[in-house]
């Protein structure tokens, strides 16, 4: 029993960083000024990450056709949460034919430098690996809008604010697909409402194309007669973030993105501080003392009053708490451009276990002489080792010779005790049998 969990250990670590079962590995490291100091429990974007992700039928290594045999976990081998959007879905962002998918992996410690690791390529693999919940732990809604034409947006936050109201068309977003909205056709997509906790800190964002001709955008509305918060865009003189905690204490900020342009929009309050982003720079702060909202419903594509506008939109979220400026500027720079993001490792295949033969696999009891013990190791990196023998009285370990990481001699010899011997090399081992009981022929060298 010692023998065998000795072996099952050795096999766990000579896999990397990948369990026992996956072929196939990748690093994923998060590039040199990409991220400010340290971001916790972070959702890194992984996008489209390697063509080697289509299926085995399509020329690559992935087993499952829905792409269940994809998983990520960190430098110790640890299992991290993911999100494969639209998994089990009609609206899958994986493809079969091209590689293509859209994870969100969650990162305990985001920071300069910080790696993870893609594992693939697992027959034994059939059922969905990702944990959208934990990966969207803290978030009070999470949508990433890529469903089809007319279909139900869902919330992956696993609060089940899903929408009611789904009149939008699919189309390209910033990450992967997104929504299309007309005002003529009176499009939007409605949720019960997210904000139904103690009216305090959030942080809302959203991307946002807006083409200046159409004026204005609804990024997110959480309003209930004027109360609430909002964050829309427009043309030139109008405002585009605008927060809105009753009549009296409404802060708006004129500053234009309706430009037919993708940009990430952020709104945060903290305290009384209200600040609104841009891409990666803050354009504005106000303050607000007012914390009453209203049990809104949220839209996206309309306002409370029932206006409708004409726009797209992609990765639209909504957090009870104010999220940071670093944080907002790493989500940018992640989201923007994942490419530059992140670098990623070349393919390995994992070493199988490591383990070593020797030859002859018998040799004679009651040799004074020198016997020597050639070793062929597999997946070994001997450099150092002490050779050690165990199992039989009498035999005495002469000398020995490391030639390689993987060729080694063991000079031995032998009294007048009989058995199985073992040597190891300190972590793995192999037997021979002392007596000749098992038959071969040995190298015998004068005595020395």
């Amino acid at each position: 029993m010692r023998g065998l969990l000795l072996s099952l250990a050795l096999t766990a670590s000579a896999w990397g960083q990948c369990p026992v079962g996956y072929s196939y590995q990748r690093s994923i490291t998060v590039n040199s000024g990409q991220v400010t100091g340290t971001q916790s429990n972070f959702p890194m974007l992984v996008l489209n990450p390697t063509a080697s992700l289509k299926t085995t039928g399509n020329g690559g290594h992935v087993t499952s056709a829905s792409g269940y045999d994809v998983i990520f976990v960190n430098g110790s081998g640890s299992t991290l949460a993911f999100e494969l959007v639209g998994h089990g879905t009609g609206s899958t962002s994986y493809s079969a034919n091209t590689g293509d998918a859209q994870f969100w992996v969650q990162v305990a410690s985001m920071e300069t430098g910080s790696t993870v690791y893609m594992c693939y390529g697992n027959s034994g693999v059939t059922t969905y690996q990702g944990d959208d919940v934990a990966t969207w732990s803290g978030y009070r809604a999470v949508w990433h809008l890529d469903e089809a034409t007319n279909a139900q947006a869902t919330d992956s936050s696993g609060n089940g604010f899903n929408s009611t109201t789904n009149v939008a068309t699919q189309a390209a977003g910033k990450v992967g697909n997104g929504q299309s909205f007309t005002s003529g056709s009176s499009n939007s997509l409605v949720f019960a409402a997210p904000n139904t906790v103690a009216e305090g800190d959030y942080t809302i964002s959203a991307w946002l194309k807006v083409d200046p001709a159409v004026s204005f955008g609804m990024a997110l509305d959480l309003r209930n007669s004027g109360n609430g918060p909002v964050l829309f865009t427009g043309d030139t003189g109008f405002p585009w973030a605008e927060v809105s905690f009753g009549p009296a204490a409404i802060e708006s900020f004129p500053i234009t993105a309706a430009d037919n342009t993708w940009h990430y929009l952020v709104e945060t309050r903290s305290g009384s501080t209200l600040s609104v982003y841009v891409d990666n720079h803050a354009a504005a702060t106000g303050s607000s003392s007012s914390t009453t909202w209203g049990d809104a419903t949220a839209s996206i594509g309309k306002d409370f009053g029932g206006s409708f506008y004409t726009q797209l939109s992609d990765e639209t979220r909504f957090l009870t708490t104010a999220l940071p400026a670093n944080w907002i500027l790493a989500e940018y720079n992640n989201q923007n451009d994942p490419g530059s993001f992140y670098a990623i490792g070349a393919e390995t295949t994992p070493a199988g276990p490591a383990s070593f033969t020797a030859s002859p696999t018998a040799v004679p009891a009651n040799n004074s002489a020198n016997i020597v013990i050639t070793l062929t190791g597999t997946d070994t990196t001997w450099s150092a080792e002490t050779f050690s023998i165990s199992g039989v009285s009498g035999v005495t370990k002469i000398a020995q010779n490391i030639a390689s990481g993987t060729e080694a001699t063991l000079t031995i010899t032998t009294g007048s005790s009989t058995g199985t011997l073992t040597i190891s090399d300190g972590s793995i081992s192999t037997t021979i049998t002392v007596g000749m009981g098992g038959g071969g022929t040995c190298a015998v060298v004068g005595a020395q």
